[in-house]
Parts: structure tokens; sequence; C-alpha cells
């Protein structure tokens, strides 16, 4: 600080911005932690998806599933959601619910043939709630993440 003020006052500038940004971070994942409803997760995913020019398409109601799926599934369209924004280049997700049964599928390139901690933190948090957990191809293209109980 002595030797070189201005420096320091940047490097001081610096970390006040990495400080500020961390706790936005931390705010955030705390926010979503929370656990939004399915409902809620599905409008926030659809809003995300959007500003990301990707159109979703929902078939079947958050009712179809018991309030134990639903927060899982809830929570799996959120990762999903993020990893279709970072990963896919996809114009178009759809989301599947039916009774015992969660799916989101994309038009995006293919699932990547390594499995990174958002998959992992998926297929963790499916079986904790005693469900199947897979991610595929989709039938034509895509990725299909897919949870059943």
């Amino acid at each position: 600080m002595d030797t070189d003020p201005e420096r320091a006052k940047a490097e001081l500038a610096d970390i006040e911005a990495l400080t500020a940004e961390a706790i936005a971070g931390v705010r955030s994942t705390v926010a979503g932690a929370r656990a939004t409803t399915l409902v809620e997760q599905l409008a926030s995913s659809r809003d995300a998806l959007q500003a990301g020019e990707v159109a979703l398409t929902i078939e079947g109601t958050p009712g179809a599933l018991s309030a134990a799926q639903a927060l899982t599934a809830a929570w799996i369209l959120r990762e999903a959601t993020t990893n279709t924004l970072r990963h896919a280049s996809a114009s178009r997700v759809e989301v599947q619910i039916a009774p015992g049964r969660f799916a989101m599928i994309d038009d995006g390139p293919g699932p990547g043939t390594r499995e990174g901690n958002g998959i992992r933190g998926m297929r963790e948090r499916a079986s904790a709630s005693g469900a199947s957990f897979v991610v595929a191809p989709g039938e034509s293209g895509g990725t299909r993440v897919e949870v059943t109980w």
C-alpha cells in the first residue's frame, strides 16, 4: 500500500467487486435451495429459457406428481434448465409430467460423454427420493433427462 497506493486501490476495488459477486451468487443459491414448488420452478425455467431464446412446452400438470416427487422434479428441472442453457445449444425444450414420471427433453446435439457435477447431483437427488434417473439421447436427438418413481 505504501509503495503503490494507486495499485492498492485498484486491487481493493477488485476485491470488493469479487466479494459482491460472491455474495450475490450465495444469495441466488440459497434462494434456489429454498425449494420452490414445481409450479414456481416451471415458471422460472420458462423465463430463463425464454431469455436464452429457447421455447418451452409442457405436457401434463404438476399435480400428476406427489408432493415429494414434485419437490425432486423441481430441483432436477432447475439443474436441467441450467445445463440446457449452458451446454445444449437447444432451441426447444419439452417438459413431460405424468404420474410417477418427470422428463425434460431438448433439441440440442445430445448428451456429452462426461458426467459433470450437475448430472451427478440430479442422479443423487433422484436416488434419495427413490427414483431412477436417466440421461440419454432423445428419440429424435437432443438430450432426455428422465426421473421415474
